[in-house]
């Protein structure tokens, strides 16, 4: 018998600073701020397309690649996540399930720029090789030293032969085969590679959002699509939302956002159009302001007023998820394959591997003041007809300036949810944070 095993341990450190010096060759067309903020250079796709496919058109059309990427000194991330829909198109359960998908790849966006950051690795593998002459399969047991092969072998009965040829194969049955035809089936040498993989990564996440979405047909699955793009200037706008010592950075003034939803409601409804557009964006509106925008649909099913309410919550926390999560991402993959190979000359390979993925986000208890509805749609989905709501709310820096006015005029100690919002303290350290969103589009007028 011989045996190899190899057992290492290392630490992969990605510094943003570091990669973006070293690993990333050509300019992108465009910077990450301008892809989170300018609408016409955001996607959100709803007809019946490859969305993997629409998205690697996204990232050729204007110079990007998923990782590391560069405008000139400006850095940002690029990261993609798809998840298929679980429920079928004609199915009234349809609606939710394509959120819940949405919700999935975001998440899983949002880990993959959590390992490329930073993530501890450890590595376990070993090789075992086994070989045993004459008719006798390793593991079958020695009688008596002192027997002979013959002998050994009159000691084998039916029963004994299925079990250990089910060691090597759990579904094998014997029933009808000859002892010669279950013996073909013994192994004479086996190699037995294990390994234990595993992963973590973790990163404090301010100003996430996706810049991309798109659905539609891919294989046997209806998938989602969702890429989203990190720029540090998002930082300060998700920390000036809970934090009243900072102020959102103001720029050249952009479009309203009444403007905005309005060409969203006018558009194609299967590219940029109300009921494909998902997720939080940040635009420029008329007065210079960032808005912190969320969509989040819900089944138009049953009663208006609970649906109402349902995507009210959900944007709501899609705005709190960007303001500050938490992501934390462990991956194990362990197990072994095992190669054997018969006395009649044939191999086969058993695999007995296990991948598990666990990936948490947790979104800091806020206070959202003076985020408003915009507007609540009712209407149908593209692809599948089902009924369907999109309820749209925003948040701007003046808006919340307005909400604490009107806390202070109805007296601070009345109380209210947010009543103490000015003593909310600023974290002792702030990481830098993730940007991106997907959906509508933007334009380089809003820079």
């Amino acid at each position: 018998m011989n045996s190899y095993s190899e057992e290492s341990r290392f630490v992969v450190t990605a510094l943003i600073c570091l990669l973006a010096s070293t690993s990333v060759s050509a300019d992108a067309n465009v910077s990450g701020q301008q892809l989170m903020e300018n609408s016409a250079l955001q996607v959100a796709i709803g007809e019946a397309s490859d969305p993997t496919l629409r998205w690697e058109e996204y990232l050729e059309r204007h110079g990007l690649v998923e990782g590391f990427n560069k405008k000139g000194s400006k850095v940002f991330f690029i990261a993609v996540g798809d998840s298929a829909v679980g429920k079928p198109l004609k199915n009234r359960g349809f609606i939710t399930s394509r959120t819940v998908a949405f919700n999935k790849a975001v998440l899983l966006a949002k880990s993959a720029l959590a390992e490329s950051v930073g993530a501890e690795v450890s590595s376990e593998r070993g090789l075992e090789m086994f070989e045993e002459g004459g008719e006798v399969a390793p593991g079958l047991g020695r009688v008596q030293n002192h027997l002979s092969i013959m002998d050994k072998a009159r000691t084998l009965i039916d029963a004994e032969l299925d079990n250990q040829i089910k060691k090597y194969d759990p579904n094998w049955d014997g029933t009808g085969l000859s002892e010669e035809q279950k013996r073909d089936k013994l192994a004479i040498q086996t190699e037995k590679y294990t390994e234990n993989l595993a992963q973590n990564a973790q990163l404090f996440l301010q100003g996430a959002a996706p810049i991309f979405n798109a659905e539609g047909p891919s294989g046997d699955d209806y998938l989602v699509v969702v890429g989203i793009v990190w720029s540090p200037v998002m930082t300060r706008i998700a920390e000036a939302m809970y934090n009243p010592s900072a102020k959102a950075p103001k720029g050249k003034p952009g479009r309203s956002v009444k403007d905005r939803v309005a060409s969203l409601l006018a558009a194609d409804s299967t590219l940029n159009g109300i009921n494909a557009t998902m997720g939080v964006r940040v635009w420029r509106n008329e007065d210079g302001e960032r808005v912190v925008v969320s969509f989040a649909a819900e089944s138009g099913l049953g009663s208006s007023a609970i649906a109402k309410k349902k995507s009210a919550l959900r944007a709501r926390t899609q705005i709190a998820e960007f303001v500050s999560e938490n992501v934390t991402s462990d991956g194990v993959l362990s197990g072994d394959e095992t190669t054997v190979y018969f006395d009649n000359g044939e191999m086969e390979a058993f695999d007995q591997t296990s991948f598990d993925l666990k990936i948490k986000a947790t979104a800091r208890r806020v206070c959202l003041q003076g985020v408003a509805p915009v507007k609540l749609w009712k209407g149908t989905h593209p692809n599948s007809g089902q009924k369907m709501v999109v309820h749209v709310l925003a948040w701007t820096s003046s808006s919340q300036m307005q909400a604490e006015n009107a806390l202070v005029i109805a007296g601070a100690d009345v109380g209210g949810t947010c009543s103490g919002i000015a003593e909310t303290a600023t974290p002792p350290k702030t990481p830098d944070a993730v940007g991106g969103m997907k959906g509508a589009e933007s334009s380089s007028d809003d820079f």
